[in-house]
């Protein structure tokens, strides 16, 4: 983490995300998979529309809980961030989401287990998820 450093300065991660539910949700069928999406970012200073916006959207389209689940994985320090990401995961459906797609990880979660192991269970939980929680 301390050796590895994102090239450029575009901090706008919410319109990339929602370009991608997007074409999820226009190719999206009966037979369609659950969506996993995992984002990696520090969270700071996001230049584009609010991610809070996007993930209330995006749960408007959605027919059913962990039909797209996105997986909020911090890397710095960031405070500010730590609460939005927190924020997210814990108070989406009080803000208007019809359902709960965020999922947040700590950036101290990251250091202890790693990136991979974080991504990984982030998957196995998905699909061990009882259908009867993806139907709420």
């Amino acid at each position: 983490f301390e050796t590895i450093k994102p090239q450029g300065n575009r901090k706008d991660i919410a319109t990339p995300l929602r370009a991608v539910l997007d074409d999820y949700f226009a190719r999206r069928n009966e037979k369609s998979k659950p969506c996993l999406l995992i984002l990696i970012t520090d969270g700071v200073q996001n230049t584009g529309p609010p991610l809070q916006e996007v993930l209330i959207e995006a749960s408007r389209k959605m027919k059913r809980q962990g039909e797209v689940v996105v997986v909020l994985l911090q890397v710095g320090d960031s405070i500010l961030a730590e609460e939005l990401f927190d924020d997210l995961d814990r108070n989406l459906r009080a803000k208007g989401a019809s359902y709960n797609l965020a999922q947040y990880k700590p950036f101290a979660e990251l250091r202890n287990r790693g990136v991979l192991y974080e991504m990984l269970s982030s998957i196995k939980e998905i699909r061990q998820a009882p259908q009867s929680a993806k139907a709420k």
